[in-house]
């Protein structure tokens, strides 16, 4: 998992302050900005099942265990994997806030992490823009209705 290109997953990162900040806004105009898989997320097991920027906003945003506050700082998980399903204490890989980079967080709870994944929802449907292009389209739609 960790070997991909994080391409995806860096922009992700770059603009995540932005999509945190605007959550609502941006599900309500933007939807293509939402629904952007990001290859690198998801849960690992003998498949791979990818999030969606939205998913990952909406596992952040709603007090679940995907967002970790430790050591003063905060920790977004973005993939969990594990070689068994039936291992009880995975591996949660997340971004560090604090560090800017990739932490590795050992002996979270399979369980409770794929419980909360599977009441994210639904997809429609994928988009394949790039985030890059789409959050800066929602950042100049942000400016104009900000003018009015």
């Amino acid at each position: 998992m960790i070997n991909r290109d994080m391409e995806q997953l860096k922009k992700l990162f770059n603009h995540l302050d932005t999509l945190l900040k605007n959550r609502d806004e941006l599900t309500r105009t933007l939807p293509d900005v939402w629904n952007i898989l990001i290859k690198e997320s998801g849960i690992f097991t003998r498949n791979h099942i990818p999030f969606e920027v939205g998913e990952l906003i909406t596992l952040w945003t709603n007090g679940s265990n995907w967002k970790v506050r430790q050591n003063g700082d905060t920790i977004y998980i973005f993939a969990i994997k594990t070689p068994d399903l039936y291992d009880i204490k995975i591996d949660a890989y997340g971004w560090s806030k604090k560090q800017q980079k990739i932490v590795v967080i050992k002996g979270l709870s399979f369980t409770r992490m794929t419980d909360q994944a599977a009441r994210v929802g639904v997809r429609p449907q994928s988009s394949t823009k790039d985030i890059d292009t789409a959050v800066n389209d929602f950042k100049e739609y942000l400016s104009k209705i900000k003018r009015k």
